[in-house]
């Protein structure tokens, strides 16, 4: 799932029909960052996190990895989008700015593959059209950059930060145990097969 666009500090931008966010570009977050996180559901969250606890043995192995150091490795379960102002390009002259100016994020949006299961995160149009400046709430009419430059409106870049989940080498250990204890192998995706888990594919 896809959060809403919000701005730092926290104000919620308002999201349009044809799924564009708008903000109305004031002192409250001139020079502000926003951002929009894509989650995974609470229920999804858990059980990739209990199909990780089980498979870590499996996917070290399977890519070459430290088995006796499996903490370090993990699953990632959030992607924070965000985009920063430029350093440099703050406003010289804020007293020149049109008093309704408004800035327009574009969706992100979620696709995902019927056959492999697996979910793609696009945003954006050909992989730069992230935001535009307008003088219209509706942003029909954008702003040419050449314009932005001479009033003085920043410019913003994109950072994407994940959240990456892992669980304790103790954890795994004690996993490792109970695989064994039920006759499991734990560097197979037996177990998690057996209990209906979801199975981790190694690239």
């Amino acid at each position: 799932m896809v959060s809403s666009w919000r701005s730092i500090p926290e104000k919620e931008g308002i999201l349009l029909e044809h799924g564009w966010t708008q903000f109305h570009y004031d002192v409250t977050n001139w020079g502000g960052s926003f951002s929009s996180y894509v989650q995974l559901p609470e229920t999804l969250d858990t059980n990739l996190m209990s199909a990780w606890s089980f498979q870590g043995m499996f996917v070290a192995n399977a890519t070459g990895g430290e088995t006796s150091d499996l903490e370090k490795y993990g699953v990632i379960t959030e992607v924070k989008i965000s985009l920063m102002p430029d350093i440099g390009t703050e406003v010289l002259h804020p007293n020149i700015i049109p008093k309704n100016i408004f800035m327009f994020i574009a969706p992100v949006s979620l696709k995902q593959c019927l056959e492999s299961g697996s979910t793609e995160v696009s945003w954006g149009e050909h992989e730069e059209d992230y935001y535009f400046w307008s003088f219209d709430p509706d942003g029909v009419n954008r702003i040419s950059q050449r314009v932005c430059d001479l009033i003085g409106l920043p410019r913003y870049r994109v950072e994407i930060k994940s959240l990456e989940l892992s669980c304790p080498n103790y954890q795994f250990q004690a996993i490792q145990q109970v695989q064994k204890f039920f006759g499991y192998d734990p560097s197979t995706q037996d177990f998690a097969k057996a209990c209906g888990l979801p199975l981790i594919e190694k690239n």
